[in-house]
């Protein structure tokens, strides 16, 4: 079941389970709200990690450094990678955008730059 930004109700079901009360039971009184970092290659699933408060810079850079070097150690152990974001504002922080560069982890709005600067 997920619920969506405007509070409608989506159940994912099989054929004939219309009527089946996991299908028809009242969304929880209660929001809740998960943050997960995840990471995914074309080579294969990477790590998950679960995000407690909100996110800033610093835990940013901390979830990069816990999660990311066992994917390129297990997936790409030549660096031979680009690394995606989705573009959020923390990943253009400054604070991050130099631990990416300090680590030579190659980003994806970093690639298509000859001259990067901070």
């Amino acid at each position: 079941m997920e619920i969506g930004l405007d509070k409608r109700v989506f159940v994912w079901r099989k054929v004939g389970e219309e009527w089946s009360p996991q299908c028809v039971a009242s969304p929880p009184r209660k929001r809740i709200s998960v943050m997960i970092w995840g990471c995914l290659t074309f080579s294969g699933v990477g790590t998950v990690d679960f995000v407690e408060g909100n996110m800033n810079a610093k835990r940013y850079t901390d979830i990069l450094e816990d999660n990311l070097w066992q994917v390129f150690v297990r997936h790409f152990p030549e660096n031979n990678c680009i690394f995606q974001e989705d573009n959020a504002p923390v990943h253009r922080a400054r604070s991050v955008m130099e631990y990416q560069l300090k680590n030579k982890i190659k980003t994806l709005w970093q690639h298509g730059r000859h001259n990067h600067q901070i």
